[in-house]
């Protein structure tokens, strides 16, 4: 009996070791927080000069909590929009009481807007801003809108133009550039929205991590079997397969999904998954793209083309493959952290109209190639991969010059003692927005008065000081 109680000890050992391994390990040098500074000058220093021009354009006033609720009024009951506080490195839902309010597990079983959303964007954040101060970094006491869509909010569903609202912190941004703006004398659209990393590849959510160290805690505990088992299998390792060995064809797994921002050069009528899994059949030696949920037509053409791609999900396995591509689908494809670290060439869409946290310190032909450039006519060409991958197969020391720089730079500055720091000037920065944030936040407890919160959002017209319930 005692023998057999051995190997569950020390696998309990193992666990708690690993656990603590996570803890201390990865703790922020002045070397990440000067990479940090540089992500900052080259992203949010620019959408910061919007917010801080709005703020000159009102005589030197700063936002305050009325702009908040306000916001939070408009917002209140959209499923991909959360209002989140801090204290003491703890998080905690303003409009939500009980095991809600402190619980990000409590979240994810709420599913808001979705069970996947809330675990892979909102719960990962989460557990990175209650992890940051064991790797050295603490995180401001604060309150901010959180908007876990696709797209952002300004510009969309908010007018960010004149400062009668609070900025959202989201994930997805889109560049003006590349979507219609309305005919003079109206303002063009504006998309100022304050994006945050995304932790989600960095061990605090059930998805392929970027980390040397294992998944969080909260992560593992979360599994039915075998934890550390797990979390070795979905890291990713570039050096897991050399250069010589991996396939050189351009891959991609994803679902059916279609983008619903129109672009300007009038290319939303292609589904970009759907119309490159279906020159990937006709290309099979160049391409191996696939995406689930295809409509029967292209069913039938896989039987006639005998196509027979492997699933192939796991991030981890996209190593394999010399050329790995992110594809926009109802938004942004938020995987090219994740694709930087395989240390394969990296290919984007060509004036995607979708921008994450850093998009602004990577450079095509620098860290990444592009599919559906334009044609000599303007139009977008979208038959390039074929020709792309050919051109990669040619130049292969071009190829692997790409592969090198994206790695490089993931390994420099898309790491989690470099977002960390992000995140928190980041917060910094939201927070010097208003000018009552802090006696907001010293008179809100994290135990919580959600009725509170959502009447002063409702009456948000009013002193937030003179509101009671």
């Amino acid at each position: 009996m005692e023998a057999q109680k051995r190997p569950r000890a020390l696998m309990l050992t193992c666990f708690l070791l690993t656990v603590s391994l996570h803890a201390v390990s990865g703790l922020v040098t002045e070397e990440h927080a000067a990479r940090a500074q540089e992500l900052l000058r080259e992203n949010l220093h620019a959408t910061l000069a919007h917010w801080h021009g709005l703020r000159a354009d009102n005589a030197g006033k700063k936002l305050t909590m009325q702009n908040f609720f306000k916001t939070a009024n408009k917002h209140m009951h959209h499923p991909a929009v959360a209002f989140w506080g801090i204290k003491n490195n703890k998080v905690f839902q303003l409009n939500k009481d009980g095991e809600l309010r402190n619980s990000s597990n409590a979240m994810i079983a709420e599913g808001r807007p979705n069970r996947g959303a809330a675990e892979t964007m909102k719960s990962s954040l989460w557990l990175a801003i209650e992890d940051a101060v064991s790797h050295g970094v603490s995180m401001p006491d604060m309150v901010f809108i959180y908007n876990v869509a696709d797209d952002p909010m300004c510009g969309l569903r908010l007018d960010c133009s004149d400062g009668k609202f609070a900025p959202p912190i989201s994930l997805m941004g889109l560049d003006p550039s590349a979507v219609p703006q309305p005919p003079a004398p109206r303002k063009p659209r504006l998309f100022p929205d304050i994006l945050v990393p995304i932790f989600k590849n960095l061990g605090y959510s059930r998805q392929t991590t970027v980390s040397s160290a294992p998944h969080h805690p909260n992560v593992l505990d979360r599994l039915d079997s075998k934890p550390l088992e797990w979390s070795e299998r979905n890291r990713i390792r570039a050096e897991s397969v050399a250069w010589q060995d991996k396939v050189p064809q351009m891959f991609f797994r994803g679902t059916r999904y279609c983008p619903t921002v129109p672009l300007r050069d009038k290319s939303r009528s292609i589904c970009p998954r759907v119309y490159l899994t279906n020159l990937s059949i006709h290309h099979q030696d160049q391409l191996n793209i696939m995406i689930t949920g295809l409509p029967p037509p292209y069913l039938l053409e896989l039987k006639e083309h005998r196509w027979q791609s492997k699933r192939t999900d796991a991030m981890a396995e996209w190593s394999k493959f010399k050329y790995v591509a992110s594809i926009d689908g109802i938004g942004g494809s938020n995987r090219v952290l994740a694709l930087f670290h395989l240390g394969s060439v990296v290919i984007k869409q060509h004036r995607s109209p979708y921008i994450e946290w850093f998009y602004n310190s990577i450079k095509p032909g620098v860290h990444f190639e592009t599919v559906f450039k334009e044609s000599p006519d303007g139009a977008k060409n979208f038959d390039d991969a074929v020709e792309l991958v050919d051109k990669l197969r040619a130049d292969d020391a071009y190829a692997r010059h790409l592969a090198d720089n994206g790695l490089d730079f993931a390994r420099k500055y898309l790491t989690l003692e470099v977002m960390l720091v992000y995140l928190r000037e980041l917060l910094l920065a939201y927070k010097d927005l208003f000018e009552d944030m802090d006696e907001y936040v010293s008179k809100v407890g994290d135990t919580g008065n959600s009725a509170l919160f959502m009447k002063q959002a409702q009456l948000w017209n009013n002193d937030w000081r003179t509101v009671v319930v």
